[in-house]
């Protein structure tokens, strides 16, 4: 025992090097339980009590060993353990007055590092869920629900339960502290990493995923917000996202200045590119294509990945302002009003509700930037689609609705310009078609119901 305690000293000593290589050739088989026991044991404690800024760090010689013998689970454990040591280094070199930029890079890049080999030992094990942070140590836990899907890319974002998965919870702490590398990487600045407040704040997240953004760091900023936020905050954050990504494809399609090809802000994100991917993978790096069809292929997945039901189709509607802010003539891509319209949707009787899709967002928009005609046009699709509906399908929803004061809007504007006179008139007829047909529609529940 006490050779194999002077043998760990050894390795860990200054300046010694391939330690977990070292260890990893003893040959501790079963029958030699309790020398494994006493090396383990001796590179716990050394991980646990050495400075932090030991070389070679105990933690990765640890990591090393335990991987060698074939129990990830273990080496995992023992990577978060240093990647919470790690933690309290990055807060307390964040913290200094005047903190040096390298300082800070080196210190979250050890953070981010130590997590990511957690994540990896994790990924290999068996039986993930099986494993505990709670205590140091490895059990089985059947109340622990989780997501089955595990060998995603983005585990981060696959909507993992992060409070009873180790995997999505060291992913998370991940995701953060590459964000805050990556941001860095861009060229953001020490007070825009979010130090002052904790990790657990959605506030800090919600600044620092705007902070990325404005870098065009889009991959990170949606890997983040995805994995610390959720409800209404998540969906304001994947919002501003949306409507970035909108706004940069809009301005690069009129050829705007702003983010043209060779302009500083995009040179700058070029030129970190070889940075960057020195964090790549989980957080994820944007494409260095700025090509008017890749922005727009961008934003399209990204609206076809989060804009869902359960969020009111908020990204479409966001997505539909920012490209018509830059330049009301840009037209908007046909999949994106056929998000809107879900034109396959307009058999139903129910108006423009209940319909997986929100056509009445739309129409405000148009109207929001004086597409009169376009506003026209679809209050006339959607009239008519219902009203050749028979009346029993009409009827069987006991009722219809459509955002009529918009549609008035959209006919009184009609009115008011000289070229859509006839685009007016038609749309009358179907105003007044559609409220015949609705009053009569009433008539005939109330007979019914009688």
């Amino acid at each position: 025992a006490a050779a194999m305690r002077r043998l760990v000293a050894a390795v860990c000593s200054k300046g010694a090097k391939n330690g977990g290589a070292v260890l990893s050739t003893l040959c501790l088989d079963d029958n030699d339980r309790h020398h494994y026991k006493t090396v383990a044991n001796a590179l716990e404690g050394r991980a646990a009590t050495s400075p932090i800024d030991a070389s070679p760090a105990p933690s990765d010689i640890l990591y090393a060993f335990y991987l060698s013998r074939g129990e990830p689970a273990k080496a995992a454990i023992a990577m978060r353990k240093y990647g919470l040591r790690l933690r309290v280094l990055v807060q307390e070199v964040a913290h200094k007055p005047n903190a040096e930029y390298e300082d800070i890079v080196d210190a979250l890049s050890k953070h981010a590092s130590a997590l990511l080999a957690s994540a990896n030992a994790l990924a290999v094990v068996a039986d993930a869920l099986s494993v505990s942070f709670e205590d140091g140590g490895v059990e089985v836990d059947e109340d622990m629900d989780g997501n089955d899907d595990l060998g995603t890319a983005n585990v981060v974002s696959s909507g993992v339960d992060t409070t009873k998965n180790p995997l999505a919870t060291v992913l998370r702490e991940y995701a953060l502290s590459a964000a805050r590398l990556e941001l860095l990487h861009a060229g953001g600045d020490a007070a825009s990493l979010g130090f002052e407040r904790a990790d657990e704040d959605p506030a800090m997240i919600s600044a620092l995923s705007e902070s990325l953004i404005e870098f065009g760091c889009f991959a990170a900023a949606t890997t983040l917000c995805t994995a610390w936020l959720d409800g209404e905050r998540l969906t304001s954050a994947l919002t501003i996202i949306a409507a970035t990504l909108a706004a940069r494809a809009s301005m690069r399609q009129i050829g705007d200045a702003r983010i043209a090809a060779d302009a500083s802000a995009f040179k700058r994100w070029d030129n970190q590119g070889i940075n960057v991917n020195a964090t790549a993978g989980l957080i994820g790096v944007q494409s260095s294509s700025t090509t008017v069809e890749t922005y727009w292929s961008e934003l399209r997945s990204f609206i076809e990945r989060f804009d869902t039901p359960e969020r009111n189709f908020a990204l479409a509607e966001a997505a539909a302002r920012a490209i018509l802010s830059v330049d009301a003539r840009v037209a908007l891509p046909s999949w994106l009003t056929h998000r809107f319209i879900n034109p396959a949707s307009r058999t139903s009787g129910a108006g423009m509700a209940r319909r997986a899709a929100n056509p009445a967002a739309l129409l405000r928009t148009y109207l929001a930037f004086n597409l009169v005609e376009d506003a026209a046009q679809l209050s006339l699709k959607e009239l008519n689609a219902w009203s050749k509906r028979s009346a029993v399908d009409r009827t069987a929803h006991a009722a219809c609705w459509f955002p009529m004061h918009l549609i008035l809007e959209a006919r009184d504007r009609c009115a008011k310009d000289n070229t859509l006179k006839s685009l007016h008139t038609t749309l009358t007829a179907a105003i007044d078609a559609y409220e015949a047909r609705a009053k009569s529609d009433s008539d005939m529940l109330l007979r019914v119901a009688a």
